[in-house]
């Protein structure tokens, strides 16, 4: 049995072993050797079947936080590599999560987003720039509603800074950075 078929059977069989088992497991993932690149896409789509298969729309029997811990996995692999390929497993991988109104799917949408569009703080801005590109390209091949998402997302962090005057330099500056992002996609 691999890794991702293990996972699966922990939340299928829902339990407090299980759960410690997936735990153990991530936890020996965090130190290295258990996932690589190849198995980012393996990832995208353990947590789409957890969401379609194990969940229901009114009943959430997996804690966000067990899933959490596959959605971080992911972000380190992605940012370790860095390579298109990745990126383009991310574009397929929101394309998908779009397909069924989950709200832990549209969680990791826009978690997927904010990292890989605006960062992280032990980014330099170079890198930053990198993984935006590389989303971007990635999600205008990949992702049907392409346009849609990215400026969607824009519109509402947007929203919650409107006021540019009385914000922080920092904040400021994302608004900017939202701003460039929702114009450059809306010219395409």
């Amino acid at each position: 049995m691999n890794s991702f078929e293990l996972i699966y059977q922990c939340f299928e069989n829902y339990s407090k072993e299980s759960i410690e088992q997936f735990d153990d497991l991530m936890d020996c993932a965090k130190q290295g050797g258990v996932f690589s690149e190849k198995d980012i896409g393996d990832l995208c789509n353990l947590l789409f079947l957890v969401e379609r298969d194990l969940e229901t729309e009114t009943s959430y029997n997996i804690q966000w936080t067990s899933k959490d811990r596959i959605m971080e996995m992911i972000i380190i692999l992605v940012l370790e590599n860095e390579s298109p390929i990745c990126f383009e497993t991310i574009a397929e991988a929101i394309n998908k999560y779009e397909t069924i109104p989950r709200p832990y799917l549209s969680i990791v949408i826009e978690t997927f987003l904010t990292v890989f569009l605006l960062g992280t703080p032990n980014q330099s801005e170079g890198e930053i720039t990198k993984t935006r590109i590389l989303l971007l390209e990635a999600m205008e091949r990949c992702t049907q509603n392409y346009k849609k998402i990215v400026m969607n997302y824009c519109k509402t962090n947007l929203d919650k800074v409107k006021d540019a005057d009385k914000l922080s330099p920092q904040i400021k500056q994302l608004k900017a950075t939202l701003t460039e992002i929702y114009s450059q996609v809306s010219s395409k």
